[in-house]
């Protein structure tokens, strides 16, 4: 995942898609996606702001912390699943 937010409603969608298969390992998710998921309503406008940047930052953060991704134990069987989609 890049750095620079989501300039509009798909790109927007497309995290947070990516992120609710995540979901039961973010604390809270529902509250600490709030400020993003207004952006998503019908007739509000695309304004990503300090609380959606820090929000993003948070989901960032869960998913780079253990159990989501943790180092590699040598002595258990590794299982690659890839997505072929683009």
């Amino acid at each position: 995942m890049n750095n620079t937010p989501p300039k509009n409603v798909q790109a927007l969608q497309r995290i947070l898609g990516m992120m609710n298969y995540w979901k039961k390992h973010v604390p809270h998710f529902s509250t600490n996606t709030y400020n993003m998921r207004q952006l998503l309503r019908k007739d509000a406008p695309f304004d990503w702001t300090v609380e959606c940047d820090k929000e993003l930052e948070y989901l960032k953060t869960c998913l780079m912390s253990d159990p989501v991704l943790k180092p590699i134990d040598p002595d258990k069987d590794i299982v690659l699943t890839t997505d072929w989609s683009i």
